[in-house]
């Protein structure tokens, strides 16, 4: 068995005429929609979720080459921050395993578009520099991309 890690990778999805290319990098943020329905339920009830991609890595098998993500999930504080107004989160520590980490990229249907920002605190991020052990981001909502 090999596994090869990489620092992005770039792909195609095609959908009758359409065509989307899509490029993941260590480190951006993906988002996806989480089904939280139950069984009772008619009707597919979704929220957005988020998560920080920590790795890209090939899986070998059979002569068949398979791209994985390893995934830290940010967790929703269910708070805003008082100043900024944007929604609050925790990036997933290693200890934590309420979600599970490796999803084969199939998963990621378009290209990444969030912001997150690290939330410093007074001491412990300097000149570009995030304290590793702070584990606190802000949703930036104002985010937009200019066409």
């Amino acid at each position: 068995m090999e596994v090869r890690l990489y620092k992005s990778i770039s792909y195609t999805i095609v959908d009758g005429n359409n065509q989307s290319n899509i490029r993941l990098r260590v480190g951006d943020v993906i988002n996806v929609l989480e089904d939280i329905s139950d069984d009772r339920e008619t009707e597919l009830k979704t929220i957005t979720s988020y998560a920080q991609i920590r790795a890209i890595f090939l899986h070998t098998k059979d002569q068949l080459q398979i791209p994985f993500l390893l995934l830290n999930w940010f967790i929703s504080l269910g708070i805003n921050d008082s100043k900024l107004g944007c929604p609050r989160y925790r990036l997933q520590q290693l200890s934590d395993q309420t979600w599970r980490r490796i999803y084969a990229i199939k998963w990621i249907d378009h290209q990444p578009n969030n912001h997150f920002i690290h939330q410093c605190r007074k001491t412990g991020c300097e000149n570009g520099n995030h304290d590793k052990t702070n584990v606190y981001y802000l949703h930036n909502i104002f985010y937009y991309t200019a066409i």
